[in-house]
């Protein structure tokens, strides 16, 4: 029976293992591919540049989406839609990522870019612009330089199937799904756990797996 139960926990460690692995490869290769793009020579590849920090917070979102279902509604067929506030690098980012990455399961990726003062006004007001201008999307994007829209956008979607990334420990305390986070010269990120499970998006268990524990937020 001891024998048994040591089997079992030999095969747990390493089912973890591997999904780790897989999630791990995957953004590595997406990065990598927005590094160098695919059909490029090798000794070009090998002079690219390391990815940016917009371009692995692409990957980033690419890889919540290829990990996660929505909910079927009859419109299979339709294109992932990502609502970019942020700078618009980090809707170029996403834009060629997409277009290298190619459909997650037979679905095309749609970028877009919200053009929207970094200083967000009033909540009320702010919730009623987001509103208005996300319409149907699938994931909403923040970048740093648009934090001050953090809780507005959390609110606008709030209830809808719709995965929501922005930057830094405090979007997820907000009550944002998922925080990257810069770790020396890595990007992580975090995962508000009971939000994603109460929302009709099924994140696969494999990225909450590599979620961080939140990192303290600086006052």
């Amino acid at each position: 029976m001891v024998a048994t139960l040591s089997l079992r926990l030999q095969r747990a460690v390493v089912s973890a293992r591997s999904v780790r692995m897989t999630f791990a490869r995957g953004l590595a290769l997406l990065s990598l591919f927005l590094a160098s793009g695919i059909g490029a020579q090798a000794s070009r590849a090998s002079r690219a540049p390391p990815p940016d920090e917009a371009s692995l917070h692409a990957a980033y979102v690419i890889n919540f989406i290829r990990y996660s279902k929505w909910p079927t509604t009859g419109a299979a067929a339709q294109p992932y839609v990502i609502a970019v506030l942020g700078p618009p690098e980090s809707a170029v980012a996403l834009r060629r990522l997409c277009e290298r990455a190619g459909p997650v399961e037979g679905r095309a990726i749609v970028v877009h870019a919200l053009t929207l003062n970094s200083v967000a006004p009033a909540p009320a007001e702010a919730i009623a612009t987001l509103r208005q201008e996300l319409g149907e999307v699938n994931v909403v994007y923040l970048a740093e330089s648009h934090r001050g829209w953090n809780r507005a956008a959390i609110a606008a979607v709030a209830g809808r199937p719709v995965l929501t990334v922005g930057v830094g420990s405090d979007f997820v305390e907000a009550g944002g799904m998922f925080g990257l986070m810069r770790n020396g010269s890595q990007v992580t990120f975090s995962a508000n756990e009971p939000v994603i499970r109460r929302n009709p998006v099924d994140v696969s268990a494999r990225v909450l797996m590599l979620a961080r524990p939140p990192q303290p937020v600086s006052p």
